[in-house]
């Protein structure tokens, strides 16, 4: 954890210029934040966030966090790094220099959770971004490598890679809560290291509990339904009325169709399915796993061949006679 933020107060309008039509002065790379527009522009839809002021931890070069901008949010961004195109001096002087008014866009500089812990941030937002964070993923990817090692027979059998008893998220990203105003958001995008969870049914469990430990309430997941590991988790700061009576105002918006833009495969990235929504408990992990074609041939998902479970059960059974011989030599 770094020691120390460094903090910029700029012109939003100046930061973002030049993105969709690509002049060399933006330090938002175009064709990213191009590929990202109906990803965002459904999440901003969705949730009703235009207008709105959002939270980005971890925001790289801000490719998605344009599209916030372009509905009229006022933003507060954090990254490790400064931007692509400026190194922190750079940055710095960028922010001297700006004369246009009003200095509505707070760049921060260092590690998320000194920013967090510290008395840098001001303000409460309606809503904090995250997607991909680096070592949050790097986290849940390390605790599913490790559990797949030590994982009983049930487990391995069945595929489970996420232990029960382990918290999904970073405590310090749900402890950035205290900066949320009551019925506003967290929004999570999972890219590397999610758990697939249409093996791991209590993943979702485990999210809500731990969200509820912060005075947070699961509103909806979504997953892609041929990659179910990667997933938008969208919590509400509140108890379960709270978020289902937010959950009735969304009545009127259209349902997530796709998200995490960066994702290479249009096929995959626009087949989505929502996983969790607190007002109907019933679409909980319904999943369908698509018959998949391999040299144009169709092929049902293989796990569900009796064949294939009966070559599973039976490497189990030999394996439960091997350890129950060696016992007795």
């Amino acid at each position: 954890m770094t020691e120390e933020i460094y903090s910029y107060s700029l012109n939003q309008d100046d930061f973002f210029k030049g993105v969709l039509d690509g002049r060399p002065e933006s330090s938002v790379p175009r064709e990213m934040a191009l590929k990202c527009r109906q990803s965002m522009q459904g999440i901003v839809n969705r949730y009703q966030l235009k207008e709105k002021t959002v939270l980005s931890l971890g925001c790289g070069n801000s490719f998605e966090e344009f599209w916030f901008h372009d509905a009229g949010c006022t933003l507060a961004l954090n990254d490790l790094d400064s931007p692509l195109k400026f190194g922190s001096n750079e940055l710095s002087l960028v922010a001297q220099a700006t004369t246009s008014q009003p200095k509505n866009l707070s760049f921060f500089v260092g590690d998320a959770s000194t920013l967090i812990l510290g008395e840098y941030l001001n303000q409460i937002f309606d809503c904090i971004y995250v997607s991909s964070f680096h070592p949050d993923e790097i986290r849940r990817e390390t605790i599913q490598e490790n559990f797949k090692l030590a994982r009983g027979q049930w487990e391995d059998i069945n595929q489970i890679s996420w232990p029960g008893n382990e918290k999904p998220y970073l405590e310090i990203l749900l402890q950035a809560s205290k900066f949320v105003r009551p019925s506003g958001l967290l929004i999570f995008q999972h890219y590397r290291g999610g758990v697939d969870i249409s093996r791991n049914h209590h993943y979702l469990d485990c999210v809500q509990k731990q969200f509820s430990d912060h005075g947070i309430t699961l509103l909806e997941a979504y997953c892609f339904r041929r990659s179910p590991q990667n997933l938008l988790i969208v919590g509400l700061k509140g108890n379960s009325s709270d978020a289902v009576a937010f959950r009735q105002k969304l009545s009127s918006s259209d349902e997530i169709k796709e998200f995490h833009g960066r994702y290479p495969d249009d096929l995959v990235r626009k087949d989505v399915r929502k996983v969790f929504d607190i007002a109907n408990p019933q679409i909980k992990y319904a999943i369908q796993i698509p018959t998949v074609k391999v040299n144009q041939v169709p092929i049902a998902d293989p796990w569900a061949s009796p064949w294939v479970k009966m070559r599973i059960y039976g490497a189990w059974l030999k394996r439960i006679i091997r350890q129950f011989l060696a016992s007795k030599l």
